[in-house]
């Protein structure tokens, strides 16, 4: 309890020394950074700060700044990269040991529908495929990415992801989306061709983040 304390009071100085003063920003994120000998962790802000604390020492390592609400982070499962999702439907790309940004990703705005045009809550990166990721929010739509180019190579058409909806299954093959609607909310879709393979009945959803643990459990037995 100490430790998460502290965190929250030092991030909540460096925030008041920003460029927003005298104003408590909202954290949306936070995560502790894997296959790392430190201990480190990442929280993203509603003002576009994205803090590296070290949790040992309990400071802030490195901050950088956006210029856009951030509502998640998401770690590479094995190389030193983060990615960063916000209001404007543009994913940042970041190596986690310079903080520097390596990609972004965004529609072309041609007649191609290859990247989010509103806010992004959510995404995961292929347990399998090193270079690819999926992310979900507010377009309806489920994009898929190649980390070596800046536009969605294709997506599925249906989920409205407002939080973190969005997951892989341990062997790659699987998709799992919680959206928020009215009717099929949770969704199991097939990685490789995009099409649906179970939609679950509307009452699942009062308990959808354990839906998501139980389902994978479910496929990774198969």
């Amino acid at each position: 309890m100490t430790t998460t304390h502290s965190l929250y009071h030092q991030s909540y100085l460096h925030i008041k020394h920003g460029r927003k003063p005298h104003v408590n920003v909202p954290a949306t994120s936070c995560l502790v950074m894997p296959n790392t000998e430190e201990s480190r962790c990442l929280a993203c802000y509603t003002d576009g700060h994205v803090n590296l604390f070290d949790i040992d020492k309990e400071k802030i390592i490195e901050t950088v700044s956006e210029e856009r609400q951030i509502f998640n982070v998401v770690h590479h499962p094995s190389d030193p990269q983060f990615i960063s999702l916000g209001e404007d439907g543009i994913i940042f790309l970041y190596d986690s040991t310079t903080m520097k940004v390596l990609m972004k990703y965004r529609p072309s705005f041609t007649n191609r529908l290859d990247g989010h045009t509103s806010r992004v809550f959510a995404a995961v990166f292929h347990p399998r495929n090193h270079n690819e990721f999926i992310s979900g929010g507010w377009d309806n739509t489920i994009m898929f990415w190649d980390t070596r180019t800046s536009h969605a190579v294709r997506f599925i058409a249906g989920p409205h992801i407002c939080g973190e909806g969005v997951d892989i299954n341990w062997n790659g093959k699987e998709i799992l989306t919680a959206a928020y609607q009215q009717r099929e909310q949770t969704q199991i879709w097939d990685y490789s061709t995009g099409k649906l393979i179970l939609s679950n009945p509307s009452y699942f959803v009062e308990n959808g983040c354990l839906i998501i643990t139980l389902w994978l459990e479910v496929l990774s037995q198969d």
